[in-house]
């Protein structure tokens, strides 16, 4: 029910095409009134020209996908660093390892907040048990396990609900810890 005319701020956890996709179609912005933030260090790895060189052919398809998500936001991309407020209330925390600036969010609001996890994790039925298993998109499973590992153990301390692209159905919920991993309860 709400206007995509009426959305004045955009907030991405990273530049993966699943995840920026719909922000443009036929060369022009989904939400023309809206400013895209994105971590500088996420924004900067996919411009960069050379890494788009070095990655495997079957890959640089993504970074044309992301060049063409942000062009018609020209002059309304504003970057971040880990750890600002980038919007009242709104913290982006560092989670790198997925991809070279993956952001999680700290949300504040009543009864505590949530946070948005992104791809810190994609296979629930593995990785909340086995939070130490990473997955072939990670462009470095060493941290981005670390990242998780971190990540959970913090969100589940606070109690707080998590909200994920990869998470069951509802899609956010509370993690606790389960054994060496960590179990999921989505909310009602």
């Amino acid at each position: 029910g709400v206007s995509r005319l009426a959305v004045d701020d955009v907030v991405i956890t990273h530049m993966h095409g699943d995840h920026v996709g719909g922000l443009a179609a036929d060369g022009g912005a989904v939400f023309p009134n809206a400013v895209v933030h994105v971590a500088a260090r996420e924004r900067d790895w996919w411009f960069d020209p050379g890494n788009r060189e070095r990655a495997p052919a079957g890959r640089r398809g993504g970074f044309d996908l992301a060049a063409a998500s942000l062009a018609p936001y020209a002059g309304k991309v504003r970057t971040f660093e880990f750890g600002e407020e980038i919007l009242p209330g709104v913290t982006a925390i560092a989670a790198t390892g997925h991809t070279a600036g993956h952001t999680i969010f700290r949300v504040a609001g009543s009864g505590g907040g949530f946070y948005v996890i992104g791809d810190l994790i994609h296979a629930a039925e593995v990785q909340l048990p086995l939070p130490h298993v990473a997955i072939a998109y990670d462009s470095d499973p060493g941290l981005a396990v670390a990242a998780r590992m971190e990540a959970f153990a913090k969100i589940a301390g606070e109690g707080v609900p998590a909200a994920g692209m990869h998470l069951p159905f509802p899609g956010i919920g509370r993690l606790r810890a389960d054994g060496p991993g960590y179990a999921f309860t989505p909310v009602e």
